[in-house]
């Protein structure tokens, strides 16, 4: 047997039942708004290291971290806003940590960055979320 077959599996799922269903939602508006939407992406796609040379120590920081959804534009594909769907594991110690070095980070690149409470239904919330994500668009520099 391969050292591969020995050590991984393919995951089940590649998001949460809580970050599929705000995915369902959220994707039915911004199709509207004619934005895309990508999930889980690794923040070392979205932000780098300004000394690109020899920085691992802040390479380090952002590499095994990820963003739960991005929406950005079609034809570009540039973030415009950035999501933290923000479930209990948000109340640890060791998240809230993690939590305020990413709205720091984000901050300092520009990029904005909402945090929305799970909840087991959008659909009362969409217009809510629809207005805070243009109001940040229209404001945001990025």
């Amino acid at each position: 047997m391969s050292y591969c077959n020995e050590k991984y599996n393919a995951k089940r799922y590649m998001i949460s039942l809580n970050e599929l269903n705000f995915f369902k939602e959220l994707k039915k508006l911004l199709d509207i708004m004619d934005l895309n939407l990508l999930t889980q992406v690794s923040l070392y796609s979205l932000i780098e290291t300004k000394n690109k040379k020899y920085n691992y120590e802040e390479f380090n920081k952002i590499k095994s971290k990820s963003i739960d959804f991005i929406i950005a534009d079609k034809k570009s594909c540039r973030a415009r806003v950035c999501i933290e769907l923000d479930d209990t594991t948000h109340n640890l110690n060791k998240r809230k940590k993690r939590d305020k070095f990413i709205d720091e980070l984000f901050e300092s690149v520009n990029i904005k960055l909402l945090h929305i409470k799970v909840k087991e239904n959008y659909e009362e919330d969409i217009e809510l979320i629809k207005q805070t994500i243009i109001d940040v668009m229209a404001e945001s520099e990025y």
